[in-house]
């Protein structure tokens, strides 16, 4: 027992001022260990060889464990190899120490350090997750993402994101490639856990990005095409890595929960054309105060149509497929819109401020000489205080001129109504004939 202690802590120190990866090293140290996990067993081991044995080995089991936590930095395609040598080494020394204080648990000494045993895949597991958090961070804080197109262009966060996938991806792919087939020694789906880890890593990014962005932008949308596109190849990976799995993958294809890039596109998009639909009311109802007298139509239909024709070139310059379902939400909401807008025009004056009231009989006055003859010589029953009480009632409904204010309001909302009916129809034939509208297939 106390050479093999001895040996242990030869060892230990050679490690700690020497190669701690050298593969002779920890090979000879793993055969050590390997004894020495029987004899810890034994009644008859001596105490003061034994707590310096705990401390030795909480040692080499730390130091081989900090190395495992962040094995992307430290072990690269040529030396990849070693992770064979130093991941026996770690989880055997763990599993001493554990076996130790259970054994020993009422006769520690007080601040000594309590080990918890786990299983050897499930201590793997949490090499592989930190390992995998660890590298995906270093690529956020390494300021090497690109945030410019190919024409030079900057896109600033959006940019970043793309590039960021690429980056994931990539780096997924040399998981399974260098680091997978080793540890799945251990764990039998370990590029399985690395890829979910990799995917959720990504998606909680996306989600704060989403967040942040609000409603839907071109870029945004490429951004999100980019994610669906990562979490196809994603998923694909850790299908084929659990493909020899006992319960096919499911356990683990569990703890991906989906972007669902095409819902948050199709609900952003619904968002979009509420905002516009939106700004499009702002107009007219600006144009209560400030619309002007001497144009021929009402210039809040000019900035209507406007709008609505800048809503819809950019709708279709969304690069998503545009299907019916979009086409009629967004024709739905121009329709809602014109027709609270022509309601409005029609409500801007009374019918009878346009319609022309009969004359009054002005030929004659009560004064005039045929007034006077009339009333002597005339045998008819009407008589002429009558006449004058019609022409009274009369009094203060003078026929408008035609370039009464009236009339030009009345010019100015038949031509306005004019107006949205020619640039209607035309909305209408771009809506209807646009060729990004994507056809719907129908099944039997």
């Amino acid at each position: 027992m106390r050479a093999l202690c001895n040996s242990v802590v030869s060892l230990s120190w050679r490690s700690a001022n020497g190669t701690p990866t050298d593969p002779d090293l920890l090979c000879a140290a793993h055969t050590i260990l390997a004894e020495l996990a029987n004899d810890a067993k034994k009644p008859d081991r001596e105490a003061i060889y034994v707590r310096m044995l705990a401390s030795v080995l909480a040692s080499m089991q730390g130091r081989a464990e900090k190395r495992l936590l962040r094995y992307h930095d430290n072990f690269h395609r040529g030396t990849v190899g070693q992770i064979e040598n130093l991941l026996p080494l770690a989880l055997l020394a763990l599993k001493i120490l554990g076996e130790y204080v259970s054994i020993t648990e009422g006769g520690l000494e007080r601040g000594a350090t309590k080990v918890v045993m786990d299983s050897t895949g499930d201590r793997v597991d949490h090499y592989i997750r930190s390992s995998v958090k660890n590298a995906f961070t270093n690529i956020i804080e390494s300021g090497n993402l690109r945030t410019e197109d190919s024409d030079g262009n900057d896109l600033g966060e959006t940019g970043a994101l793309l590039q960021l996938a690429k980056e994931a991806e990539d780096l997924a792919l040399r998981e399974r490639e260098c680091f997978s087939p080793i540890l799945k020694r251990w764990h039998s789906i370990a590029a399985g856990v690395a890829t979910v880890t990799f995917h959720q890593c990504y998606g909680a990014v996306l989600k704060q990005y989403l967040a942040e962005t609000g409603t839907l932008k071109n870029h945004t949308v490429d951004v999100l095409q980019r994610a669906g596109n990562l979490e196809k190849v994603l998923v694909q990976m850790v299908v084929e890595a659990s493909a020899e799995c006992d319960d096919g993958g499911k356990g683990i294809v569990r703890e991906m929960i989906p972007y669902e890039v095409d819902s948050i596109i199709l609900r952003q998009l619904r968002l979009w054309i509420q905002e516009k639909i939106n700004k499009g009311k702002e107009c007219y109802l600006r144009a209560k105060e400030s619309e002007s007298k001497s144009e021929p139509y009402a210039q809040s239909a000019v900035e209507l149509m406007r709008n609505a024709k800048d809503t819809v070139d950019d709708f279709f310059e969304i690069p998503i497929g545009i299907t019916d379902d979009l086409v009629h939400d967004l024709a739905d909401g121009l329709q809602q819109l014109f027709r609270e807008y022509t309601t409005f025009v029609a409500s801007c004056g009374a019918r009878h401020s346009y319609l022309p009231t009969l004359p009054p009989l002005k030929r004659c006055n009560s004064d005039s000489k045929f007034s006077k003859l009339w009333k002597k010589a005339s045998p008819c029953t009407v008589a002429v205080e009558d006449v004058q009480q019609i022409n009274g009632s009369n009094e203060g409904h003078h026929p408008r001129p035609s370039t009464s204010r009236g009339t030009q309001r009345l010019h100015i909302r038949l031509n306005t109504l004019h107006y949205l009916v020619s640039y209607i129809h035309s909305l209408d034939k771009t809506l209807s004939l646009s060729p990004k509208i994507v056809p719907v297939l129908l099944t039997l």
